[in-house]
């Protein structure tokens, strides 16, 4: 891990947030790893750099001169409906803040509206019936902004934000239902088998991230049906990935697609993602001063498919006891 932090770093220094724009383990293993070498001499700051230090840049390897696509930016498809994209722009702008409690954090509009288009691409949205289990993104609204599912329902524990999305809906006639909604309390049974299509970016705990999963597949109508989720390497290591992919296989499902880092968060919101940032500063042996300039905090997006009769991994009229966070969560501040 030490070696992978040199590299990463390079001969001439980055900032803490570059370094983890590329860092793509556990935060959890980061500060490990940074506190360690810190203190064994191997990086220095200045300037608000981190640098190797002359005694360990023989460890600095050579690389391929190489860089991701600048059109897609790694993320298979170029987007040109740029109507769609700036309304969706222009409503999201006066979007309720971010609530720290309820772990909400943004995805820039681009790449909701990316989500989308890759749904239309992989399963085309016309006349399906599509719910959002928790929608900070407001996914609802860029789905109701294509005039193209039958019916679009989204689920979320935060009423104001909903409030917020019944009004956006009633301005444009967008006809998205809405549902105050606990993924840890039973679903509605009127809900059960309806949806073609289920879209969430779940808690990174497994027992979080299961419930999610499990109220989305109990949704989804059967066999052929898909599901769209993110997961961050940052916050869920790849030992609860792998837990998390046994268990969608159990229900039924198997993963077609993953894309790396394909949602971006902007970390903007004035009242609660600098805190986020605090409580990942305070963790290291370093001051660092300020706050990014960068999307460093990322997710990975993975598209599953039932292939067999779902078995959810929670009867739909079960209460779950969900673990919020665990020992991989290093922004939550509190």
């Amino acid at each position: 891990m030490k070696n992978k932090l040199v590299n990463l770093i390079g001969p001439s220094g980055k900032t803490l947030w570059k370094i983890l724009d590329e860092w793509d383990s556990s935060l959890r293993e980061f500060i490990k790893v940074m506190n360690k070498a810190y203190r064994e001499g191997m990086i220095s700051v200045k300037d608000n750099r981190i640098f190797v230090t002359e005694k360990y840049k023989h460890l600095i390897q050579p690389r391929l001169r190489v860089k991701r696509c600048g059109r897609c930016r790694g993320k298979l498809i170029e987007f040109r409906e740029k109507k769609l994209l700036k309304k969706f722009v222009e409503i999201v702008k006066n979007r309720p803040h971010v609530k720290v409690e309820y772990f909400q954090g943004w995805i820039r509009p681009i790449d909701s509206i990316r989500r989308i288009a890759l749904m239309d691409y992989w399963d085309g949205i016309a006349d399906k019936n599509i719910v959002l289990i928790g929608d900070d993104d407001l996914e609802s609204i860029a789905l109701g902004l294509t005039n193209l599912p039958k019916r679009i329902l989204a689920l979320d524990i935060d009423e104001n934000l909903l409030d917020y999305i019944e009004r956006v809906s009633k301005k444009f006639r967008l006809n998205i239902e809405t549902l105050a909604y606990d993924v840890s309390n039973p679903l509605p049974k009127k809900l059960l088998k309806k949806f073609d299509i289920f879209s969430t970016e779940p808690l990174e705990t497994i027992s979080g991230c299961l419930a999610f999963l499990s109220r989305g597949a109990s949704l989804l109508k059967g066999k052929d049906c898909t599901g769209y989720f993110g997961l961050t390497t940052l916050e869920c290591s790849f030992k609860k990935w792998q837990e998390i992919e046994k268990e969608l296989i159990g229900m039924g499902f198997v993963i077609t697609d993953i894309i790396r880092n394909f949602s971006e968060y902007p970390m903007s919101d004035p009242v609660g993602d600098k805190e986020y940032e605090d409580s990942l500063k305070r963790k290291l042996p370093f001051k660092i001063r300020g706050y990014s300039k960068i999307n460093w905090y990322k997710s990975w997006l993975f598209r599953i498919k039932a292939i067999e009769k779902i078995k959810p991994k929670f009867k739909w009229n079960e209460k779950i006891k969900i673990e919020v966070k665990d020992e991989d969560d290093i922004t939550y501040p509190y």
